[in-house]
């Protein structure tokens, strides 16, 4: 096993080093080093993250090996990871998106507990809006569209997900 996630790892930066200088992504950290979001994590373009040091508002914690932003009078290591030199505030949050509850389902159907693409599923409110329900994120759930149109209008308590028990 920890075989296969050397290999996986030297397979993921193999990647990374192929793709261009201009395409490749950097983590941003808060100044406590800490990302800035999770759902998704905080990723720039390496470019965006040369011109923010630059600008002196984030420190290098990592380069990408033997990946340089050239001009005549210069040569800048591409940043892998960088850190905010001030701390920013984090909203308790999560990003109200698609993606944000894909994630947190783990692209799993809240009906089935099947894993599926992305494309595949769709998300509706727990408690429809038509009954009262409000659009936040925790009153969202993954589900499949065959689900969703043979289910109907019933609240998501009362179609008993998978992996959870009655709740009587």
């Amino acid at each position: 096993m920890e075989a296969d996630m050397r290999s996986e790892a030297a397979r993921l930066s193999e990647r990374d080093r192929q793709r261009p200088l201009q395409a490749q992504r950097c983590l941003v950290l808060n100044a406590d080093f800490r990302p800035l979001s999770t759902y998704p994590l905080s990723i720039v373009d390496a470019r965006d993250a040369v011109l923010a040091v630059f600008r002196e508002r984030v420190s290098m914690v990592e380069t990408w090996p033997a990946a340089f932003f050239r001009s005549p009078s210069i040569s800048v290591a591409v940043p892998k990871v960088v850190a905010l030199r001030e701390y920013a505030p984090i909203c308790g949050e999560p990003k109200f998106c698609r993606r944000s509850i894909l994630l947190r389902d783990r692209f799993r159907c809240c009906y089935c507990g099947q894993r599926f693409e992305a494309h595949e599923l769709t998300y509706d409110h727990v408690i429809p809006r038509s009954k009262g329900g409000t659009h936040r994120v925790d009153q969202h759930r993954d589900r499949l569209p065959r689900v969703q149109r043979a289910e109907g209008q019933r609240p998501a308590e009362l179609l008993r997900p998978k992996g959870e028990g009655h709740k009587g």
